[in-house]
C-alpha cells in the first residue's frame, strides 16, 4: 500500500477504540498518530541531533524525522525518498513542490520508477516551497510508532489495585520514572516511555497479529539488548556473532571475509567498523546491517532485534541529553534505568494479557446458550 492510499485509508474510516468511552470513535489516523509533546534537552544529542530537531535549553516539538532515522537509518524522510526514487528524484521533487514545467512523460516515468499510480503521484503534489517534501510519508512513520503504543495500551487498559496502597498496578508511569535516578521532567520521561512501550507493542503485534515466531526478540528475552555494560547495537552484534557461530567481533570479521560479505558500497566490513558500531561511535545503517544478515538468509529475528536495538540506542541518547543536572549521567546508569523500566513494562504486559484472556473467555462463555454453557 503506497503512502497516499494508506494515509487515505487511515484518515477516513472511523474505528471503535477500546481506550475511548462507549459509542465514541476516531479515525485510524487519529487513534494511532498522536503528536509529540514539547520536551526540553539539557544538552545536544550525538547521533540523532539533526533528526530530532531540538536545541538545548529550548522547549520544542521533536521532529517526526527522528522516527525515520530510528526505523530506516536515513536522517530524514527526504533522504529516504531520494533513495527510493533514485535517478528520478529531482523530477519527483519538482512535481511535488510544483517547480517549473513538467514534461508530458514525467509522471509516467515516475510511476514506473516508484510503483505508484499516476493519480497517486499527482495527489502528492502540494506546491509548498518549504517544509516536508512528502508530509503523508512522515505521518505514516508517526503511525508506525503509534500503532504498537496503542496495542500496548489496549492490552494493559485494566484496573488492578494494590491491596496495600490502593494504587492501580497498570498506572505507574509517574511513580516509576520519579523513582529513577535521573533528573527528568514529565514531558521528557513520557517521551521515552512512548518508545519503550512501542518496542514491546511491536513485538506483541508481530507475535499475536502477524503470527511471527520470534524467539530472540520475544517479550522475555528483549532485555538482552539492554545491558548497562554494552551499547544496544553492541548487544545486537553479539546476537549476530552467535548466529554466525563465533564469539568475538574479531572472529566475526574473519567469518564475514570468508563469506565475502561487503557493505552497501562493496567494501569489506572491518573489525574496526564493527567495534565502532558496537560502541556507538557510529550508528550502523539499516542497509549495512542487512548486508551482515544476508548470508544468514535475512533472519527476521535479527532484523526485528536491530530495530529494537536502534530504538534503545535512541532512548539512551535522549535520556542522557534530557537529564536536567549540570553533568550528563553515566551511560551505564541510563541503560540500567531503561532495563528496569522495560522489565516493569513487560510485567504489566504479561499481567495485562492474562486479564485480557480471562475477560475474553468469560465473554465467550456468557454468549453461549444455557444448555451449552
Amino acid at each position: 500500500m503506497n503512502p497516499v492510499t494508506a494515509y487515505g485509508f487511515m484518515k477516513n474510516p472511523a474505528i471503535n477504540d477500546p481506550l475511548l468511552p462507549a459509542n465514541a470513535s476516531r479515525t485510524i489516523f487519529e487513534t494511532l498518530a498522536s503528536p509529540f509533546e514539547r520536551v526540553t534537552l539539557k544538552r545536544s544529542m550525538r547521533l540523532f541531533d539533526a533528526s530530532i530537531g531540538l536545541k538545548p535549553g529550548i522547549a520544542g516539538l521533536p521532529s517526526a524525522e527522528v522516527l525515520v532515522h530510528v526505523i530506516t537509518g536515513h536522517e530524514s524522510h527526504e533522504a529516504l525518498v531520494r533513495v527510493l526514487v533514485g535517478a528520478e528524484y529531482q523530477n519527483f521533487r519538482n512535481l511535488v513542490r510544483k517547480v517549473g514545467s513538467q514534461r508530458g512523460d514525467t509522471v509516467k516515468d515516475l510511476s514506473k520508477q516508484t510503483g505508484l499510480t499516476e493519480d497517486n503521484l499527482v495527489a502528492l503534489a502540494h506546491g509548498n516551497k518549504d517544509g516536508a517534501l512528502v508530509p503523508d510519508l512522515l505521518k505514516l512513520f508517526e503511525v508506525g510508532l503509534g500503532a504498537p503504543v496503542w496495542a500496548f495500551k489496549v492490552f494493559t487498559n485494566h484496573t488492578l489495585n494494590c491491596p496495600s496502597c490502593g494504587k492501580n498496578f497498570f498506572e505507574d508511569v509517574d511513580t516509576s520514572w520519579k523513582a529513577k535516578p535521573l533528573a527528568l521532567g514529565k514531558p521528557e520521561y513520557e517521551f521515552a516511555e512512548r518508545f519503550l512501550t512501542a518496542i514491546l507493542g511491536a513485538i506483541l503485534i508481530a507475535v499475536t497479529v502477524m503470527g511471527k515466531q520470534i524467539s530472540t526478540t520475544s517479550l522475555e528475552l528483549l532485555g538482552s539488548l539492554v545491558d548497562e555494560k554494552q551499547y544496544p547495537i553492541g548487544n545486537w552484534l553479539k546476537l549476530v556473532c552467535k548466529a554466525y557461530g563465533v564469539k568475538t567481533l574479531t572472529e566475526l570479521e574473519l567469518r564475514l571475509a570468508l563469506r565475502k560479505v561487503t557493505d552497501t558500497n562493496g567494501k569489506p566490513i572491518s573489525g574496526r567498523r564493527l567495534a565502532d558500531w558496537a560502541r556507538g561511535t557510529n550508528l550502523i545503517s539499516v542497509d549495512n546491517s542487512y548486508c551482515l544478515l544476508a548470508p544468514l538468509g535475512g533472519n527476521d529475528e535479527l532484523k526485528m532485534a536491530l530495530l529494537a536495538a536502534r530504538a534503545f540506542a535512541f532512548v539512551e541518547e535522549f535520556l542522557v541529553a534530557a537529564d536536567a543536572r549540570p553533568y550528563a549521567p553515566d551511560a551505564a546508569l541510563v541503560r540500567q534505568v531503561i532495563k528496569t523500566r522495560l522489565e516493569e513494562l513487560n510485567m504489566k504486559l504479561v499481567h495485562g494479557l492474562k486479564i485480557f484472556q480471562t475477560k475474553m473467555i468469560a465473554k465467550s462463555a456468557s454468549a453461549l446458550p444455557e444448555s451449552v454453557a
